[in-house]
């Protein structure tokens, strides 16, 4: 029983971070990254506010196991480079055998400065996946 226990601890605790409200205001947002030209990847983008920026947390479900990838943050909102882009987390990282990947990072922005976040092949740079986080036009 204990170890059930631990497990679910585990388990909460490392979902946590992406299990704020949907709704947004001054200290975070959550978003659906959604699937760009059959690619198969989807997931959740969830920035907080912390001192001094931003924590961007993006869980990918659907990529291939073991490739890697990249999760970039944009002031476009469609994902687009050019203007003011970042890689979150400052890395790439890899999916694992079950399909999911994740990254997550602090970055000197605010909140509502970050428009969109991705999730783009690192190998050829393809966009993925994308999620619009900034306020509506």
């Amino acid at each position: 029983m204990k170890r059930t226990s631990s497990f679910l601890t585990l388990a909460v605790a490392l979902a946590l971070p992406f299990c704020v409200s949907a709704d947004s205001d001054d200290h975070h947002v959550m978003a659906s990254l959604v699937e760009i030209d059959g690619s198969g990847v989807q997931g959740m983008v969830n920035v907080v506010k912390v001192p001094g920026g931003a924590m961007i947390g993006v869980a990918a479900f659907g990529p291939t196991p073991g490739a890697t990838y990249v999760s970039l943050y944009y002031s476009s909102r469609d994902c687009t480079l050019g203007g003011d882009s970042g890689i979150v987390g400052s890395e790439t990282y890899d999916a694992n055998a079950s399909g999911v990947g994740r990254v997550q990072g602090v970055v000197d922005e605010g909140v509502y400065t970050i428009n969109s976040v991705s999730v783009r092949d690192a190998s050829d740079f393809r966009l993925l996946a994308c999620a619009q986080v900034g306020p509506a036009d």
